[in-house]
C-alpha cells in the first residue's frame, strides 16, 4: 500500500536530526570513554610514599660511611648521596643514585699515580657497595638503579662535574642496571627474599 506525502515528511524530520547526530556521536562518545579511562588510569598510578626517597638515601649514606674511601679524601673534600626515585606508571621503578665526591682539582693532583690506581678501585668499591644498599633498601623492591660517582669541582679552574664512575663501570651493560642484571649480580633483593624475575 503506497504511503501517504505526510508518512514521508513525518519520516524525514524523525530521520534526518538522527542522521546528523550520528556523525557526532561516535565522537563524543569516544571523547567520554578517553577521558574516563584517562581518569581511571590517572588514579592507578602509584602515590609516593612520603619521605621513601629520604630514607632510602639515609640508609646508603650510613652504610657508605664504612667505606675505605673516606679516608683516602684531601681534607676538605666531601662526600654527598643524592637518592632520586621514579615510580611511574606501567614501567619498573627506577632508584638513582648519584654518589658526589666534592673537592678541588689541586687537591686530587696532590694524589701520586699509585694512589690515584688504588683510588679509582676504591670508587668502583664505593659504587657496588651503594647499588647494593640501593638494591636491598627497606623501603621498596625490586628497583632498577642507576649509579654514578661524580666528581664536583669546588675550585675555579676545570669542568664542574664529571662521572668517574658508572653502572658500567661495575660490568653492567649501560648506565642503568635493569631488576634481571641486578638478581644476577645480588640475589633476591633483602625487601622481598622470595623475589626472582
Amino acid at each position: 500500500m503506497p504511503r501517504r506525502l505526510g508518512e514521508w515528511v513525518l519520516d524525514l524530520k524523525l530521520v534526518r536530526p538522527l542522521r546528523d547526530l550520528s556523525k557526532y556521536a561516535p565522537r563524543a562518545g569516544l571523547a567520554v570513554v578517553a577521558g574516563t579511562v584517562k581518569n581511571l588510569l590517572g588514579n592507578v598510578k602509584p602515590t609516593p610514599v612520603p619521605g621513601r626517597t629520604e630514607r632510602i638515601r639515609l640508609v646508603v649514606r650510613e652504610k657508605l660511611r664504612l667505606s675505605p674511601l673516606l679516608k683516602m679524601l684531601p681534607e676538605g673534600a666531601r662526600v654527598v648521596v643524592k637518592v632520586d626515585l621514579d615510580e611511574s606508571f606501567g614501567k619498573p621503578l627506577l632508584l638513582t643514585l648519584d654518589v658526589v665526591m666534592m673537592a678541588t682539582i689541586e687537591e686530587l693532583r696532590a694524589y701520586s699515580e699509585a694512589e690515584q690506581k688504588t683510588l679509582s678501585g676504591l670508587l668502583s668499591d664505593l659504587l657496588d657497595r651503594a647499588v647494593l644498599v640501593a638494591w636491598d633498601n627497606p623501603e621498596i623492591a625490586p628497583v632498577a638503579v642507576r649509579g654514578r660517582i661524580i666528581f664536583e669541582n669546588t675550585g675555579d679552574e676545570g669542568a664542574k662535574a664529571i662521572t668517574v664512575a658508572d653502572m658500567t663501570t661495575l660490568g653492567f651493560e649501560d648506565e642503568i642496571a635493569r631488576v634481571e642484571d641486578l638478581y644476577q649480580r645480588f640475589g633476591a633483593p633483602l625487601a622481598d627474599p622470595d623475589w626472582h624475575p
